[in-house]
């Protein structure tokens, strides 16, 4: 077997290796970076192809096709092996770098091409069959072979350099130096092979056409680099590792276009959503199969807060809740897409309402307490005023339960507020406010009730709480309350004006107990309050002091009256 044959089957491994390379790359490598380095393979391609078909020709014309074959991947590989190198360690170029190498790799492509007829790549050349390799014989090389051969210094010196810079500079890359090295070894050995098979054919002219090892040193060296990539995860290890951290955590990840069209999630994202193992990818994600409206944006701008939705799942009786916050994905200041993390919250609001429940109610009765009452008192009190509504304040005082305390035990007593906390939730409207005031008092608000039904409605509270017994050990025990009542018929008045009226009317009520009395409309200070049994019972009325003459049908009147 002659020395030209090794070569060729060396030639046609290589080859084979370079296949394999391509499609390791396309099938096994997910990340962005691969791009270049796939570029770069292709460009080893035609340099392994070209030289093969050097050396397997009969003829000149064979032979200078096998060279332009060859010369075509050595005009792509060293700028895209530099563009691999910036764009891994996300080194930014300058913008015309980029334009610039593609219009020579193009140019000198096309040049290389047609050279057998401008005469730029080799001045004179010949076949020959007499060395160790057959091939061309060049016996003068034109201004295009040196054009090529500055960018490939220029291109593989500036790898070098950043390789090396990355390495000695920054602090993320220093743990993984002996790793690194492939990068060096991947851009200086073919430049070493070339440079000893040149010194070995033109200066020292040991055999003028002898085996040129470079296209194998460079197969060896990105196989090199491949293999690192997979043991070291050069490529993935990033993705690999997000992908891994996104499927630890609980939350949910979806990634999509700038027109909202499904990418990638992590493995929570298809338990949320099975329809996803179905679905492709590149499909508008708001078609995606219980996709929640709330996360359907028509003009495709997510909005800048988070949005809730809720989720009901099969098996489950009550609906989960979700929160969603939206982040831009941007590469060098251009939007590419949007990262969509949905959290399942369930539990947090379960127990955000919780607390919020212990804020704000009572823990005896369990009816809304003082600080509830004020801060929805104070929104009820907008609304009358902006509506000009009337609005009525109760304020109801147990009789006598310091007695009840005292006789039976402040068990007894607790045992009360309860009964009357769950009566007053029964009879108010749904709409109206009430809540424990503090000890034995509590305070109603009735929404829309002015001067024909704020008494009223304080007459149905006193029955109701009236005709409550219950038994404590072997007694039975009976509840009675005093309310007082202030009304105000067009949202004029403040909250706290209003609160006073009520407990003035309070205190008069609870003169003679179990009554309602209506505050009048002058300040509370001055004004009167009529006091009124109720004539259901057959009780007399009481005038006031300053009017024996007050009616029950004068409740409307303007004075403040008992019903």
């Amino acid at each position: 077997m002659t020395a030209n044959t090794i070569v060729q089957w060396a030639l046609v491994v290589s080859i084979a290796l370079t296949v394999v390379l391509l499609a390791l790359t396309i099938l096994r490598c997910r990340s962005e970076k691969k791009n270049y380095f796939l570029l770069c393979s292709i460009g080893l391609l035609f340099y392994v192809t070209g030289n093969f078909m050097e050396v397997t020709s009969y003829d000149v014309g064979g032979a200078f096709a096998g060279v332009k074959v060859m010369y075509i991947g050595v005009c792509m590989m060293p700028p895209l092996f530099l563009l691999f190198i910036a764009d891994y360690f996300d080194i930014r170029l300058p913008s015309a770098v980029k334009p610039i190498l593609a219009a020579l790799m193009s140019v000198n492509a096309v040049l290389i091409w047609t050279a057998e007829y401008t005469g730029l790549f080799y001045t004179s050349y010949a076949y020959t069959d007499t060395g160790t390799v057959h091939g061309l014989e060049v016996l003068g090389q034109g201004p295009l072979y040196y054009v090529i051969y500055v960018t490939t210094l220029v291109c593989v010196a500036l790898s070098i350099v950043l390789t090396a810079w990355c390495m000695a500079r920054r602090r993320e890359y220093r743990a993984n130096r002996p790793r690194l090295l492939l990068f060096l070894i991947a851009g200086v050995a073919p430049f070493a092979a070339n440079l000893l098979y040149s010194v070995l054919t033109y200066v020292v002219q040991t055999d003028p056409h002898g085996v040129n090892y470079t296209p194998f040193v460079i197969v060896v060296a990105y196989m090199a680099l491949y293999l690192g990539v997979l043991r070291f995860d050069f490529f993935d290890y990033s993705t690999i590792t997000l992908a891994t951290l996104f499927d630890m955590v609980r939350d949910v990840f979806i990634t999509v276009d700038t027109r909202f069209r499904f990418m990638l999630a992590n493995s929570v994202a298809y338990e949320l959503f099975p329809a996803l193992s179905k679905f492709e990818k590149g499909s508008d994600i708001g078609e995606l199969e219980n996709w929640p409206e709330e996360l359907r944006f028509p003009d495709s701008t997510p909005p800048e807060t988070g949005v809730n939705f809720s989720l009901k799942h099969p098996g489950e009786k009550q609906a989960r809740r979700y929160y969603t916050w939206t982040r831009p994905v941007e590469l060098k200041g251009r939007l590419m897409g949007y990262i969509l993390q949905i959290q399942d919250v369930t539990e947090y609001a379960r127990l955000q309402q919780e607390l919020q429940n212990e804020a704000y109610t009572d823990g005896l009765t369990k009816l809304n307490n003082y600080r509830y009452f004020f801060r929805q008192a104070e929104v009820e009190f907008d609304r009358a005023k902006r509506m000009k509504q009337p609005v009525s304040i109760l304020i109801l005082d147990l009789d006598y339960f310091k007695t009840i305390n005292d006789t039976y035990g402040h068990a007894a007593g607790d045992e009360a507020l309860r009964i009357v906390g769950g009566r007053l939730k029964s009879v108010v409207r749904p709409y109206d406010i009430v809540a424990r005031y503090g000890g034995d008092e509590f305070v109603i608000l009735f929404a829309a009730a002015g001067s024909g039904q704020g008494g009223l409605l304080a007459e149905r509270v006193r029955r109701s709480v009236e005709s409550i017994r219950f038994t404590y050990g072997n007694t039975d025990i009976r509840i009675t309350c005093s309310i007082g009542v202030a009304i105000c018929d067009d949202g004029s008045e403040g909250l706290d004006r209003m609160l006073h009226r009520a407990d003035a009317a309070l205190y008069k009520a609870k003169a003679n107990r179990n009554q309602v009395c209506v505050a009048g409309n002058e300040d509370y200070f001055e004004g009167t309050v009529n006091r009124w049994r109720d004539p259901d019972r057959g009780d007399e009325n009481l005038a006031d002091e300053n009017d024996g003459s007050t009616k029950p049908d004068d409740v409307s009147n303007g004075d403040a009256n008992p019903i």
